[in-house]
């Protein structure tokens, strides 16, 4: 153990620190040293919370009555360790193929973030042979190494889809009995999984369902019933709120007003009295029409449809198209969100601005598509005094000069009355183009939005995609757009069921493109909940899709929710420009592999052969 005087007045060198919750820290010194600096004398904390913490719980007794401890790397529990290399290497990201890590300390070494992350130090070896890691056994600031995912510790591979099922499986049939009537799940011979009551609890024969009906697709529900019917059950962990950690993770409300209303709900029907003194372990109730379809219990319409929309994903990932040189039979059309006297979200102390923020990253997107690629691009907006520039602005103005690219121009005074010219101005592109010869799946739609959530802890990228269920068949959007060309002749809407079902599906296999290629580029996904949506709730009975891409004809679409900015990090990096031309290659670079065009480093690996 190291005190105050033994451990942490030697960290002379480069310390960084991480709050995890009041006298908690994670603590990094150059890279070679990581551990919790805990304070519990005088704190709030106790030392049977840090007992959670740790490796053998009993030693949290030694740490009470110190004014500062230092909790070494290897004390800690496995899961403990992955929250502290997290919180230290904010910047690293767990996918399929592996932990992708970038270095923040001069003099890191591969033995030692093997040993973080794979449990043997010895694997060094083998990640600093692989081609992509050219990297020396010493890390210098801003090396990037990626451990291959089959060489990291069980812990460490968490949060991944190829790990979902396992942890799905090990919570259901590990759950235990509660106090209320709680459905007990067990494998049959032939393999169907029914559910019974427990052995201590009888409930009606109509509440005895097989598990096929009540799975969801997080481990952190279980489903029950009360008097007012079915619910998820959901058990609130220290430091939790019904606003981010319930109604932003598990349902599909977006705006403040909707969460808090949709928090008040939850709140009474777990008969919770002030929804800000909850204490860790509360077990709250969700309506089960509250849930997301993602998070519902499979065997309802909304599962059932969001199951049969993955798959289709899943079959036409092999459809797509063929390999092309340099994307120069593809269509992009590019809708950079608000604009004009409409500057969408805002916080203005730091000068950022929704519309000039989306503005600089499309023409980024733009100006990297024109370089490297053959694609045909087009904009739904131009700015008139930069045109279509990007710029290395850390703070911007609202200048309101945006105008939206109908015939004639459209000066953005009314964000509704802008959408729907947006979706008439894409609609008369689309049909241009297919008369042209381009096949439908070759046009692509993207629309960039930067969104403002009262919660400051919510960060990182979420993307919509167009959820058939929520879409009209069918649209007119009226006579009052008929000064404009777009409103004439492209003023109404129609697709068929089977129409909106690819839609969904391709859209969705390009937004799981596009989130893996941020987590290369180190770009923040949102992990508050489900990062890719199909739609946005206001209430248990109002649901919609965005206008964008409910009513456009391109197949795939997709709009993006780039970073808060309530949340401080997210400004950061919102206003660094080195950012914004990362977020820009990554759409690029998910373009790319979406139509199966090669990369830049493909490229070059075939020209040196």
């Amino acid at each position: 153990m190291f005190t105050l005087a033994s451990g942490l007045s030697a960290f002379a060198g480069e310390v960084k620190r991480r709050d995890i919750e009041p006298g908690i820290k994670a603590l990094g010194k150059d890279g070679r040293t990581l551990g919790l600096e805990v304070q519990l004398r005088g704190s709030t904390t106790s030392s049977a919370v840090l007992a959670g913490y740790l490796l053998k719980a009993e030693e949290s007794k030694s740490y009470e009555n110190r004014a500062t401890s230092f909790v070494p790397f290897e004390r800690l529990s496995p899961e403990a360790q992955r929250v502290v290399l997290m919180k230290i290497f904010e910047n690293d990201v767990v996918d399929d193929d592996g932990w992708h890590h970038t270095a923040i300390f001069s003099g890191e070494t591969l033995w030692t973030l093997c040993k973080w992350t794979t449990d043997n130090g010895a694997n060094y070896k083998l990640v600093q042979g692989m081609p992509e890691n050219k990297v020396s056994g010493t890390l210098k600031k801003g090396d990037r190494v990626r451990i291959p995912f089959k060489l990291l510790s069980d812990v460490m591979k968490q949060h991944t889809v190829k790990q979902l099922p396992k942890v799905l499986a090990k919570n259901i049939l590990e759950a235990k009995p509660v106090a209320e009537p709680m459905l007990k799940i067990e494998v049959v011979a032939n393999k169907r999984i029914v559910a019974k009551p427990t052995v201590s609890q009888k409930l009606p024969a109509k509440q005895i369902i097989t598990v096929a009906e009540k799975v969801s697709s997080s481990p952190d529900l279980t489903f029950k019933r009360d008097g007012q019917g079915e619910y998820a059950g959901y058990t609130i962990k220290k430091g939790e709120t019904l606003y981010s950690s319930v109604v932003m993770r598990f349902t599909d409300y977006s705006d403040h007003a909707d969460v808090v209303k949709a928090a008040k709900e939850v709140a009474r029907r777990t008969a919770i009295k002030d929804m800000r003194d909850i204490d860790a372990g509360l077990k709250v109730r969700i309506p089960i029409d509250m849930l997301s379809a993602k998070y519902q219990p499979q065997g309802t319409k909304a599962r059932v449809a969001y199951d049969k929309s993955v798959k289709k994903s899943t079959r036409l990932k092999k459809a797509v198209v063929e390999k092309k040189k340099d994307l120069s039979d593809i269509v992009v059309i590019l809708d950079p969100g608000h604009g004009g006297e409409d500057h969408g979200a805002h916080y203005s102390r730091s000068g950022l601005y929704e519309d000039e923020i989306n503005y600089d990253i499309v023409m980024r997107i733009k100006d990297l598509l024109q370089k490297e690629t053959g694609a045909k691009v087009y904009m739904t907006l131009k700015d008139k005094s930069s045109g279509y520039a990007f710029n290395d602005r850390t703070r911007f103005t609202h200048d309101k000069d945006e105008m939206l690219l109908t015939n004639p121009y459209h000066g953005n005074d009314d964000a509704k009355r802008s959408g729907n010219l947006r979706c008439m101005l894409v609609n008369k592109i689309y049909d241009a183009e297919r008369k042209r010869g381009v096949p439908a799946r070759k046009i692509i739609f993207t629309s960039l939005h930067t969104e403002s959530v009262m919660n400051k802890s919510h960060r990182g990228t979420k993307v919509f995609i167009p959820g058939y269920q929520y879409r009209r068949s069918s649209f007119n959007f009226g006579s009052s757009y008929a000064e404009y060309e777009e409103g004439r002749n492209f003023n109404s809407y129609k697709s068929s069921s089977s129409e909106r079902k690819t839609d969904e599906a391709l859209s969705r296999n390009f937004a799981v493109i596009f989130m893996d290629e941020l987590g290369k580029h180190r770009i923040k996904r949102n992990d508050g909940g489900h990062a890719i949506r199909g739609e946005i709730r206001k209430s248990r009975s109002t649901v919609y899709v965005p206008a964008v891409l409910n009513y456009t004809k391109v197949p795939t679409k997709i709009l993006i929710e780039t970073a808060n900015l309530q949340n401080a990090t997210d400004r950061q990096r919102l206003a660094d420009p080195w950012w914004r031309q990362e977020y820009a290659k990554a759409y690029v670079a998910a373009l790319k592999r979406y139509y199966k065009a090669p990369t830049a480093k493909a490229s070059v690996a075939k020209a040196a052969k």
